[in-house]
């Protein structure tokens, strides 16, 4: 794995989670953890790339009531997803801004809620992060083009 995308990643977790949701998320290794939540987002600039974010169903809700201050079965199902969707992107954007530098002009598509494992690609080309959230677990796979070659 890449140990500048691996610091990178890190760095742009413990900041999103600590900042959005105010949870310490630490780095548990590079095996995915079982999740019943995926979503993805496209980097087009200044590379094409992937990341996934793969939740379990503890993390997703920890994350949801942290950042709304209200109970989980008081929000309605889209307010939840759109939650989710903004942490991906701000964290996609951290990401990069960490692994290219602030400077750098990054484009992201909008994130997306994938609802089969199906959907998503054999992840073997892909850098595995995995981080406990005050004991909810989550993982991210990353991808980008310059990772080919390596």
């Amino acid at each position: 794995m890449n140990e500048k995308l691996q610091n990178s990643m890190n760095e742009a977790v413990l900041q999103t989670f600590g900042e959005m949701a105010f949870i310490d998320a630490l780095p548990t290794g590079t095996e995915l953890v079982e999740h019943h939540q995926i979503m993805i987002l496209e980097i087009t600039k200044p590379e094409r790339g992937t990341i996934f974010l793969l939740m379990t169903t503890d993390c997703k809700q920890q994350v949801v009531e942290n950042i709304h201050g209200d109970s989980w079965d008081s929000l309605p199902p889209g307010k939840i997803d759109d939650c989710l969707l903004e942490l991906l992107n701000v964290l996609g954007g951290t990401f990069l801004s960490f692994y290219y530098g602030e400077n750098t002009n990054y484009s992201l598509s909008f994130p997306q809620v994938m609802f089969d494992d199906s959907e998503m690609p054999d992840l073997k080309n892909y850098s595995i992060l995995s981080y406990d959230a005050e004991g909810a677990l989550f993982s991210i796979a990353v991808r980008l083009e310059t990772q080919r070659s390596n």
